[in-house]
């Protein structure tokens, strides 16, 4: 794919349909041109700016953004799994510690946040471990 385009000029009829698509789309040309053609971030903002008069957020700027999204994410899914085991301790006393794990485990925040309403609604501990299991 590096010599997909012999030169920037070569993109550059295509380029204008390409970058009025989305952000995403500027990222990967970015990302392309970067690796496979060694061009600098200012020198793509160049062509961006020529091609369609406005400036695009820098990779590092997405990454970053990525990352802070990806942090609060895990950061969400930290504290919703902390009120459950804080929750079922306090509410089921010795509570399955396999359990904890395998509800730890999950990824999917809707589950977690269904187990934590849950937890809040049922009374019966085996009934509690039932819904849970359905989750996992």
């Amino acid at each position: 794919m590096k010599n997909i385009f012999n030169s920037v000029e070569d993109i550059k009829p295509i380029l204008r349909d390409i970058v009025e698509l989305d952000d995403n789309r500027k990222i990967m040309l970015f990302e392309y041109f970067v690796t496979k053609k060694e061009m600098s971030q200012d020198k793509f903002d160049d062509i961006i700016i020529e091609t369609k008069g406005e400036e695009m957020p820098s990779l590092a700027r997405v990454w970053r953004d990525e990352g802070i999204h990806i942090g609060e994410q895990r950061g969400e899914k930290r504290g919703v799994y902390a009120s459950i085991k804080m929750g079922v301790e306090y509410k089921f006393n010795n509570f399955s510690k396999d359990l904890l794990s395998a509800i730890e485990s999950i990824t999917d925040i809707s589950k977690l946040k269904e187990i934590q309403n849950a937890m809040f609604a049922i009374d019966d501990k085996s009934e509690f471990k039932k819904f849970v299991r359905s989750k996992i």
